[in-house]
């Protein structure tokens, strides 16, 4: 039976295939090419840099105010930015994240706002050894 055509019906299943197979690579391709395009998320941070101080700063008897890391619930600390959909739920941005955690960079904004708004003291999140500080309860 090696001379025989093949059944009409064999040919349209054989044919359709072939052309399946030539679709699937473009279309693959043209799915890695959209996925691999996608811009990478933008980072961002709450506040501006501290601004430069010009000389050396006499630090001796200024009053310190020891800033301790702010106290987030976890699901919030995290670099991921969160936005609400829905009444109760979450979901994470796909296009944006944090450059920290999000009690760093609270921290480090209330740090750079304390500062600018107190010249005259010392404010820090990490304790100086060896000095009185203020106590501040955040």
């Amino acid at each position: 039976m090696t001379g025989h055509a093949a059944a009409p019906g064999r040919r349209c299943f054989v044919a359709l295939m072939v052309g399946m197979k030539s679709l699937l690579a473009p279309a693959v391709s043209l799915v890695l090419a959209a996925c691999a395009s996608s811009p990478p998320p933008r980072t961002f941070v709450l506040s501006a840099p501290a601004e430069p101080v010009a000389g050396v700063l006499n630090e001796a008897g200024r009053p310190i105010v020891e800033l301790p890391t702010v106290a987030l619930p976890d699901y919030l600390d995290s670099t991921d930015i969160l936005l609400r959909d829905g009444r109760n739920e979450l979901k994470p941005s796909p296009t944006a994240r944090w450059g920290e955690r999000l009690s760093v960079g609270i921290t480090h904004a209330l740090e750079v706002a304390l500062t600018r708004r107190l010249p005259g003291v010392l404010v820090t999140h990490v304790a100086i050894p060896g000095r009185s500080s203020l106590a501040v309860a955040c």
